[in-house]
């Protein structure tokens, strides 16, 4: 009979950092010297002291590099590394284990983020990790969390945060992180233009909880990352009587004006246009994809006309207060639609309006109507089509 004994492991969580953020053996001794070196400068080292230390921590350190490298693939699965017996691990040292193993720099998840998860993006990380400084190990096991988690989630029925903390046992801050990642990478996001250079991590971020807390279907029986299709349809119904009546069109350009006295908005229904179109749009894939350029070219419009932040403000609480009192006929059963598109469009818009530029010589009266590509918060984002209220404080997952 075969028998294993073995000690306690003891988890240095800054052995372990230097591991999972890609400093090889030489490097990460290298570092916890120095790091003992500069804790004290009142210390003299002798040099035998230091062939002493230098001894110590390379065999320590190779030691845990070597247990770190047996046990990630147990950090992949993450529910085999809770319940793996042969290593004597404390519980809350695996959960810790797992929780930095799926922790991700948000300078490399900008770079990923709406991206194809696929083998020629990860030969790309090598570009990655000189942009941002991170080392490529590093950008690979990050971009390789990423992947297995999309592959994890994205044809599972109900909530994706749930799901991502069930399957890998993440806290809830971090699933959401990833849960919102997923969604743009799934719909394919474009987030690399140059007109969205100015664009952090953060603010996609922020906008992803917009979408995936208002537009999407979390407790169905499908994917929590699809877009709501009742929603979805319904918003291709309020282009279809807005454009097709033009008597509509005109009494929503007078309902408006009333109430919107900027006197140099004198393109409300090109706007309104515009709008109608970016709402449509987001049944197909591949507009979907555009909606943060459609986003910037609105607010560039709105730029070119003087809007302040409460001009921007009113102009989209207008458009919904004015579309419920249109007399002629448009299903009732539309506005939640159309008001649940505005809000989460005006706040996304409000969001980063300050960082956008009017184009040069460029005014409303140039807007192209054949070429559409593709607050901040009320107390409300209204009634939904069951009738339920859907409160906004802050749009976290």
């Amino acid at each position: 009979m075969n028998v294993l004994l073995c000690e306690p492991f003891s988890l240095e969580s800054t052995v372990f950092e230097l591991w999972f953020t890609g400093f090889t053996v030489e490097e990460a001794v290298s570092q916890r010297l120095e790091e003992v070196f500069e804790s004290d400068e009142n210390v003299t080292y002798s040099d035998e002291d230091r062939v002493r230390l230098l001894s110590l921590f390379q065999r320590d350190t190779s030691d845990s590099f070597r247990t770190f490298g047996i046990l990630e693939d147990l950090l992949c699965d993450p529910p085999k590394l809770l319940s793996y017996p042969v290593f004597q691990i404390s519980f809350q040292a695996r959960r810790f284990m797992i929780e930095r193993y799926y922790g991700f720099e948000t300078s490399v998840f900008r770079e990923l983020i709406g991206k194809k998860l696929n083998a020629k993006t990860r030969k790309d990380l090598e570009d990655v990790s000189k942009k941002t400084g991170v080392r490529l190990p590093s950008c690979k096991r990050q971009f390789d969390n990423l992947k297995t988690i999309s592959q994890a989630v994205e044809d599972l029925p109900g909530p994706v945060v749930e799901n991502i903390q069930r399957l890998f046992l993440l806290s809830k801050d971090l699933a959401g992180k990833y849960a919102r990642v997923v969604f743009l990478c799934t719909h394919r996001m474009e987030t690399s233009k140059k007109k969205l250079s100015m664009l952090s991590y953060d603010d996609f971020d922020f906008f992803a909880s917009l979408l995936l807390l208002h537009w999407t279907e979390p407790n169905s029986a499908k994917t929590g990352l699809d877009l709501d299709p009742v929603f979805v349809e319904d918003l291709k119904t309020v282009k279809q009587c807005l454009t097709n009546n033009r008597g509509t069109i005109e009494e929503y350009r007078h309902l408006f004006k009333s109430s919107f006295k900027k006197n140099n908005l004198t393109k409300f229904t090109p706007l309104l246009k515009t709008l109608v179109g970016i709402a449509a749009s987001i049944q197909k894939a591949k507009e979907v994809s555009s909606f943060f350029i459609n986003l910037v070219d609105y607010a560039e419009k709105l730029k070119s006309a003087d809007m302040s932040h409460e001009e921007v403000n009113l102009f989209f609480d207008l458009l919904i207060d004015t579309f419920d009192r249109l007399s002629i006929k448009v299903d009732k059963n539309l506005s939640p639609a159309w008001g649940r598109f505005v809000r989460v469009f005006k706040t996304c818009l409000v969001h980063l309006y300050d960082r956008v530029t009017a184009t040069p010589g460029w005014s409303l009266a140039s807007i192209n109507m054949g070429s559409v590509r593709g607050t901040l918060f009320n107390s409300s984002f209204g009634t939904s089509r069951a009738g339920s209220s859907i409160s906004v404080t802050t749009p976290v997952l």
